[in-house]
């Protein structure tokens, strides 16, 4: 799969960390249980990451009006192990974090049901991840001939389909428990100025090969 295809799934921005979480790995990781917690507050602009079990890191990274989730190798910064496992790959992603997905589609109010609905995901954001290198691979390879058939046939195609969905993979939830919005402009989009939440992670991918 071409640099392109990853880069429109891995978003890398570099920028100060800010505010300590709460970490907690229970001594036994049961399938139901929470593997990690993480609290935290972030600022507009910053980057915040934070260590996982297993060599992985979670960092929110900087977007002009809000973060994106990023689950992976700190040594692989443009491997985004969440943003392969997640989708739609189409359309709003509950991985991307934006001022405009909770507000109206003129940034007159908040969003809400009927017209000017954004159809956006809003505070609780639920998505997976893949636990490694090879796995995060195998999930590029054939999401891009998904994706992006060309002129592959369909055996081909459903083949790859087939590959994917068999991926292991983990869940993760992000609940935004506190927001402040910015720049509410009618016309315009908003940012967000701070956010906090907390973060779980599930049992799965944590020493997974």
């Amino acid at each position: 799969m071409c640099g392109g295809r990853r880069a429109a799934l891995s978003i890398v921005f570099l920028l100060c960390l800010l505010a300590a979480p709460r970490i907690a790995v229970p001594a036994e990781c049961t399938a139901d249980a929470s593997a990690v917690t993480i609290d935290g507050t972030v600022t507009r602009g910053a980057r915040f990451a934070r260590p996982l079990p297993g060599g992985l890191a979670f960092e929110l990274r900087p977007l002009l009006q809000g973060w994106v989730i990023w689950i992976g190798d700190p040594a692989r910064p443009e491997e985004n192990y969440a943003g392969v496992a997640t989708p739609p790959f189409r359309g709003p992603n509950p991985t991307f974090i934006q001022g405009w997905h909770f507000r109206n589609a003129n940034n007159t109010g908040p969003n809400a049901a009927g017209p000017g609905n954004v159809n956006a995901p809003q505070h609780t954001r639920r998505f997976r991840f893949v636990p490694d290198k090879a796995r995060f691979d195998t999930a590029m390879e054939t999401l891009g001939v998904a994706l992006w058939p060309g002129d592959r046939g369909p055996a081909e195609v459903d083949a790859a389909r087939e590959i994917y969905r068999a991926i292991e993979t983990a869940d993760g939830t992000l609940q935004i428990t506190d927001l402040e919005l910015g720049n509410l402009v009618a016309g315009e989009r908003a940012w967000i100025e701070r956010a906090g939440f907390t973060l779980r992670l599930w049992c799965a991918p944590f020493g997974a090969g």
